[in-house]
């Protein structure tokens, strides 16, 4: 099985090797930046904490896909992740 890049629009969470993994943060991708040799390194995030955006540019190895932007579905029900004005389906 293949890994597929980041895209923007994905849901990931954003790891911090100081952090218990229950406490990442939930953020969007927001740009995915390749490299010279056509694979995404580089990543920028939105995560919201303390009430504010925040914006961070990391490696992709920091990030953990949970939600791919290509099969995301809006919806307003209890099973979803509120991230920002906008819910998705998990």
């Amino acid at each position: 099985m293949t890994k597929r890049d980041l895209r923007k629009g994905d849901i990931v969470l954003v790891r911090n090797e100081s952090e218990h993994r229950n406490n990442w943060p939930l953020g969007r991708m927001n740009e995915a930046i390749k490299s010279e040799d056509g694979k995404v390194r580089k990543a920028e995030v939105v995560i919201v904490k303390n009430g504010q955006k925040k914006t961070y540019l990391r490696p992709v190895e920091e990030f953990v896909l949970l939600v791919p932007d290509d099969s995301k579905k809006k919806l307003d029900n209890k099973d979803s992740v509120s991230l920002g004005e906008e819910c998705y389906e998990y």
